[in-house]
């Protein structure tokens, strides 16, 4: 599935920032040069998330594995542009998994282990995916019965794959496709049949905005791999040897931050990479102790919660060479605090689903949280300005407006939502990212907040219209509005303004509830509650979320 013209093609394949190579080219190139170096290691606590033990791999191991694996999904029937749903947590299977899939052509659309009926029914539907990869029982949860109980509104829905190898039947074993030697049945080349161009969708992410429903983001592997220049970059401007580089990373392996600045760039350059799952402090810590880890990222909810840790001080930390921030906003205290007491630096990185994306290097740490370069980003290629609300370019410092990029790294369109996307879009091809920037001296621009309402909790991005068109189903609740609220730990927690229906009276605890039978991830559940009478409106009559940010904001320093 190509969705690209030929013309945009053309232009960043002749500008040498497209190529020919795909994901499993990568995977390919390293297991023939570097077969017993180790690649991918599990997380300690695998066993006790999903009831396995940890594994670490090769590079020819882990090629092998997938090639096994992705002759298992050929012979269940699926193939080029099919679509399939995959909800693992952060271990290798997940890694596989992925492989396996695109080394047949069959696109990938990730989702969290936090998904319920909810959302993994949209994504589905969304994809029309011929499979789902569920991770048997996580955290006690129970995903094949979350998949089966769905599975009959889905006819399209093929097959339920999941760890473990005593599963329920109808449902297959991926440990089992992982046991399977199918590769003695066929030739060597046999896959290749199936492979995929570098221009076809690799990736289908979901992606929350203002919209009520999650948006897919179709990505190639041109898109993913074109960026592999400007990693390399760094971790040569950060004293890191790529042969020696080893990365970990507390983002969920799903959208931009996870695949984006983690796996991707492992596979592209060759590297090391550990995986964590959920994030817990002690055991991030210990391995980056235990595995000499050269790069570690995460939102910087993750930053706080570490700078913070009571063992911080008492782990040796003198293997990271830098440490990377994204999906909200970086903090001074943050930049600030691994300066001073570790002597390590935090690259600032802004970047959407949709592949915008800017890299913050400035030395100060009070710029460092704010302020980008845009020359680095036009070292892929890639063309930012900031413009007005009539799309005129702002070029005197000072001046405010919304970020607008396109370049080889941006998606090309809403899957299946032709309105979204010429919405997305300025007449010249400029994507729209909401957010607001300022105009700084010498190409600098500085992050101004967000023109959509967006929530970002934890890093994880929250639809505030999809909470909220679920509350004003609540039989109590006239009108609601859901926006995040300040907090010094996840940079926003969610926060409702509820107006009850005449002679109701309505709680937290009820809210909270009625979600939870709706089966909503645990992440999108309401905090706080405010009852107010009526919402506040602008002239033209939506509800004035900046007000209520206000009043929320105010509150809180109060109490």
């Amino acid at each position: 599935m190509i969705l690209y013209d030929q013309k945009t093609i053309d232009e960043f394949t002749q500008a040498g920032f497209w190529g020919d190579k795909i994901l499993t080219d990568y995977l390919k190139q390293h297991a023939t040069e570097q077969p017993d170096k180790e690649a991918i290691v599990d997380p300690l606590n695998k066993e006790e998330l999903v009831g396995q033990k940890p594994m670490r791999m090769t590079w020819s191991e882990i090629d092998k594995i997938v090639d096994r694996v992705a002759l298992g999904f050929s012979e269940l029937g699926l193939k080029r542009d099919d679509f399939a749903v995959m909800q693992m947590p952060n271990i290798i299977e997940l890694v596989i998994t992925h492989f396996a899939l695109t080394r047949i052509g069959v696109i990938v659309v990730p989702g969290p282990v936090q998904y319920r009926t909810h959302e993994l029914s949209y994504a589905i539907e969304l994809s029309e995916a011929k499979a789902v990869i569920v991770p048997g029982y996580f955290h006690g949860f129970d995903h094949i019965r979350m998949a089966n109980e769905i599975r009959p509104q889905h006819p399209h829905l093929e097959h339920i794959i999941s760890l473990g190898k005593d599963v329920p039947q109808g449902i297959v074993s991926l440990n089992g496709m992982m046991e399977n030697k199918l590769e003695e049945k066929y030739s060597h080349d046999y896959l290749d049949q199936f492979r995929p161009t570098a221009n076809d969708v690799m990736t289908l992410v979901l992606t929350s905005g203002t919209e009520a429903l999650p948006k897919g983001v179709p990505r190639s592997h041109n898109n993913w791999f074109c960026i592999l220049s400007v990693m390399s970059m760094f971790s040569g401007i950060f004293g890191a040897s790529i042969s020696e580089q080893t990365t970990l990373g507390a983002f969920p392996l799903v959208n931009m931050a996870g695949l984006g600045t983690m796996v991707y760039p492992w596979v592209g350059m060759g590297t090391k990479l550990v995986l964590h799952h959920p994030f817990d402090p002690e055991l991030f810590l210990t391995q980056i102790e235990q595995e000499k880890v050269t790069f570690a990222g995460g939102p910087p909810a993750v930053h706080y919660m570490l700078l913070n840790h009571p063992t911080l001080e008492q782990h040796d930390l003198s293997s990271i060479q830098f440490m990377g921030g994204g999906s909200a906003p970086l903090t001074t205290s943050i930049v600030k605090g691994w300066r001073e007491r570790f002597g390590i630096e935090v690259l600032n990185v802004y970047g959407s689903n949709e592949g915008m994306g800017l890299f913050g290097m400035e030395p100060e740490a009070e710029k460092r949280a704010s302020y980008f370069s845009t020359e680095l980003a036009g070292l892929v290629g890639y063309q930012v300005k900031v413009v007005d609300e009539q799309g005129n370019q702002l070029t005197e410092p000072g001046q405010m407006g919304e970020l607008v990029g396109k370049g080889p790294y941006l998606f090309p369109c809403y899957y299946k939502r032709p309105d979204l996307t010429e919405k997305a879009f300025t007449n010249d091809g400029f994507f729209r990212s909401g957010d607001l920037f300022v105009v700084e001296e010498g190409g600098k621009l500085r992050s101004g907040g967000r023109v959509k309402d967006l929530i970002i909790r934890g890093g994880q991005n929250i639809s505030p219209e999809e909470i909220e068109d679920i509350l004003n189903s609540h039989p109590k609740v006239y009108e609601s509005a859901a926006l995040g609220m300040p907090d010094s730990k996840l940079g926003e927690r969610v926060c409702v303004y509820i107006v009850p229906q005449e002679g109701q009276t309505v709680t937290l605890e009820e809210l909270v509830s009625y979600m939870r039978d709706k089966e909503v991830a645990v992440f999108k559940l309401p905090e706080r509650m405010e009852i107010t009478n009526e919402l506040p409106r602008t002239p033209v009559g939506k509800i004035w979320k900046r007000m209520l940010r206000e009043y929320i904001t105010k509150k809180l320093e109060a109490e």
